[in-house]
């Protein structure tokens, strides 16, 4: 009685959204880093990638470039396959503990194409891969004969990935009658193992515990553990909740921005900034 056992498996689609096939130009803006360069490109401005925070001119050092996704009329659905299996264990009354695992793999994802082929190829001096728009930013005037930086990178909608997101959701609720006094108490925690996207050539970009993706979590991070647990006691016409939230802290890196996993690429400085943003603990009180 106290056991309860449950799981499920489906599949799904998911049709491009008018965003998606007809919306205009969209853009999210990215930091230049010392990762996002190479030696060779920065030796016309006096400068190389060990030396990027300090000697690189603030032409290259204060910018950032446009990541601009083109609307794709003729995409695909995409498609879905969900797997959980999780257990409910109730030794007492109004009181649960709950642990579920989770894996769903999206295939023929629709996403705009990674730009760290194209930045990596630009400031290399190659061609840049089809798919790609390269648009260069004005020159630096201090350096006319240099190659000038990247404004913007261009790229349409793809039906393209495979992405796979699996982890395990933690639960724990109680309720209890103190006679005027109700304590409630809800624990909620996730512990991300794998989020990641294979991309049409065969590239494995993961994400867990660094910066990206950066088109799923708009730069915010995808943590390896997050959590919050609330308690809040009501008595009478009054209530008071207490809110912790923790979450682990990521590396300053993203696959998808051209970096290898957690290599600090998208740290400013890991000289005096470190390459991680630290796990930290907030505390609301209502």
């Amino acid at each position: 009685d106290m056991i309860t056992i449950r799981g499920n498996w489906s599949r799904g689609f998911r049709i491009p959204s008018f965003g998606e096939a007809n919306a205009l130009p969209t853009t999210g803006y990215v930091n230049n880093s010392a990762g996002l360069f190479n030696d060779a490109y920065l030796s016309q401005y006096g400068c190389s990638v060990a030396t990027f925070s300090t000697a690189c001119p603030q032409y290259l050092r204060s910018a950032s470039y446009g990541q601009t996704t083109l609307a794709s009329p003729d995409l695909k659905p995409e498609k879905s396959r969900s797997i959980t299996l999780g257990a409910v264990f109730a030794p007492m009354r109004n009181v649960t503990f709950t642990v579920d695992y989770f894996n769903i793999k999206k295939t023929d994802a629709i996403t705009s194409l990674s730009s760290g082929d194209a930045l990596r190829a630009y400031y290399a001096g190659e061609a840049v891969p089809d798919g790609y728009t390269i648009i260069a930013d004005a020159v630096d005037p201090a350096h006319p004969g240099a190659l000038p930086r990247v404004a913007f990178v261009q790229s349409h909608y793809v039906n393209a990935n495979t992405i796979k997101s699996e982890g395990i959701d933690f639960g724990a609720n109680a309720r209890f009658d103190f006679g005027g006094v109700v304590w409630t108490s809800n624990l909620d925690a996730t512990l991300q193992l794998e989020l990641s996207t294979t991309l049409a050539d065969g590239t494995r970009e993961t994400y867990v515990d660094t910066i990206g993706n950066y088109n799923l979590t708009a730069g915010s991070g995808t943590y390896r553990w997050r959590g919050s647990w609330l308690n809040s006691f009501a008595f009478g016409d009054y209530s008071v909740a207490a809110t912790a939230n923790y979450t682990s802290g990521y590396d300053l890196s993203a696959m998808d921005q051209g970096n290898a996993y957690k290599d600090c690429g998208l740290a400013p400085s890991p000289a005096y900034t470190g390459c991680r943003v630290k796990s930290y603990l907030t505390f609301d009180l209502n």
